[in-house]
Formats: C-alpha cells, structure tokens, sequence
C-alpha cells in the first residue's frame, strides 16, 4: 500500500503515525512506525510516502486501511494539558 501524507511541525499531540491494512481474516499489515523517537522526520510541512509491504492474501481481501493517528493524553501522565493542534495531510492511497 502506497500513501502520501504531510504533517505540519511541530507534530504537538500526536502520540503516533502509522498506516495500515485488515484483510477480511483479521490479519493485514502496519507500518512504517513514526513515533517520539522519529516523528520530526515526517512533521516538516513536506509531503512524505510511506509504504506498507503487504502479502498476496492480504492484496485480495482488503477490507479496512487507513492511517493510525493517535493523540498524546491531555493529563498529567504523559501530554500537555491542552493538546497543541496539528495538521495532517493525507492523499492518493492506493494498493499496487
């Protein structure tokens, strides 16, 4: 699976940024992972690709994909107390 996206900087809230695809059997595929550790290399305003590898099975029985977007915790635990907003951009998913 192919898809572009653009994340505006600072990536703020986000915990997270992960594409992935659910075959009709539960199975399917996720990744590239951006996370703490490496999301600044996505959140530049710059449109970036990101590739899922997917196996045949999954090609044939695609029932759900998308991109995983989570945000940080508005508490103390972990993210600010008012999430900084963010943009995202997605555009041309497609399967090859």
């Amino acid at each position: 699976m192919h898809s572009w996206i653009r994340v505006t900087p600072p990536p703020g809230s986000l915990k997270f940024v992960q594409p992935f695809i659910v075959d009709n059997n539960g199975g399917g595929a996720y990744g590239p992972f951006f996370d703490g550790s490496n999301l600044a290399a996505i959140a530049d305003g710059a449109w970036h690709e990101l590739v899922t590898n997917l196996s045949a099975t999954t090609k044939g029985m695609t029932r759900k994909l998308g991109i995983q977007l989570p945000s940080l915790d508005a508490q103390a635990s972990g993210g600010p107390a008012t999430p900084t907003a963010v943009d995202v951009y997605l555009d041309n998913i497609w399967l090859e």
